[in-house]
């Protein structure tokens, strides 16, 4: 059974978890909603590609980090964002024409046609 001591202690472990600089932890946290979208939102500026990745694919990422990622530097993340279950239209419209090949093919398998 959970005491109030151990639910904050765990609350306060999964957002030192979101600060660790090993990526692999920021990842795997990241593919979870463990502690609302604070977590997501420290996660999603993390300098490692991947661990902004599995930020664009959690489906509980809010919107404003879901925006801000798809004009990520990295195409992977970019292409991740494409997948979000998330994405607008208007995002995707924008991703349909990235300068990334595989970014546009991702926002192009989600039905977006790039505006001309």
């Amino acid at each position: 059974m959970a005491t109030t001591k151990s639910v904050a202690s765990t609350g306060n472990a999964l957002t030192d978890l979101a600060s660790d600089e090993d990526p692999r932890a920021r990842e795997i946290l990241a593919t979870l909603d463990p502690d609302g979208v604070g977590a997501l939102i420290v996660m999603s500026r993390h300098r490692n590609d991947m661990v902004r990745l599995a930020v664009a694919r959690n489906p509980e990422v809010p919107l404003g980090v879901i925006e801000a990622l798809a004009k990520d530097k990295s195409a992977l993340v970019r292409a991740g964002v494409a997948s979000s279950e998330v994405a607008t239209v208007e995002i995707l419209e924008s991703l349909a024409r990235d300068r990334d090949a595989m970014v546009r093919e991702k926002a192009m398998e989600r039905g977006i046609v790039p505006a001309r």
